[in-house]
């Protein structure tokens, strides 16, 4: 076996199993900034997800389109997929 080299000696890391649960908690609270709180949706995001609750089976591009053909207003495109679907 080959003697170990002086640069490594050095380089002693503490097992974790030595590291006590505050330590890490510490550690880690002191490195890490806080989560981002998610991006709000925009009304044209939250009226797809509301649609696309009320209708899953559509696609979302099919209630993407419906929308945009409605101006973004829900009520119209909501009627229009109900006739699609039920017509």
């Amino acid at each position: 076996m080959s003697p170990v080299s002086p640069l490594f000696e050095e380089h002693t890391h503490e097992p974790a199993s030595e590291i006590s649960a505050p330590q890490a908690a510490a550690s880690l609270t002191a490195e890490d900034p806080p989560a981002k709180p998610p991006r709000p949706l925009s009304p044209q995001q939250q009226a797809e997800l509301t649609l696309a609750e009320a209708f899953p089976t559509v696609e979302p591009g099919v209630i993407k389109a419906i929308l945009i053909a409605s101006r973004g207003d829900i009520e119209p495109a909501f009627n229009a997929l109900l006739g699609m679907l039920y017509h």
